[in-house]
């Protein structure tokens, strides 16, 4: 349903227990994991979870460019990524941590 609507959610990594709640709360079609019109509720605080790992792990990798779960599948009790897309490369260069100065 989410792709059908082109209805997605983005959070800058690292993620706090908010941020994965408001995550998996914040696409229009959300209402449908929460047990629309008498359908059984999906587990939620799982899919937050999964978002939890997955923030960790694109900290962990910064090889990471791109990492794609399609489809997630949540039930009652879990929630399971049965497709996965990553793509590697170079982690990024070094940041600029020096002070800045006016010329």
């Amino acid at each position: 349903m989410s792709e059908l609507l082109g209805d997605r959610a983005y959070r800058a990594t690292p993620l706090s227990t908010m941020d994965a709640a408001t995550l998996v709360r914040a696409p229009r079609a959300a209402p449908l994991l929460d047990g629309y019109r008498g359908a059984r509720r999906a587990d939620l605080p799982a899919l937050e979870d999964l978002v939890l790992r997955i923030g960790v792990l694109a900290d962990a990798v910064p090889e990471i460019r791109s990492l794609v779960l399609d489809p997630v599948l949540a039930a009652e009790r879990g929630a399971h990524a049965t497709g996965v897309t990553v793509v590697l490369g170079p982690p990024p260069g070094p940041r600029d941590g020096g002070p800045r100065r006016l010329r």
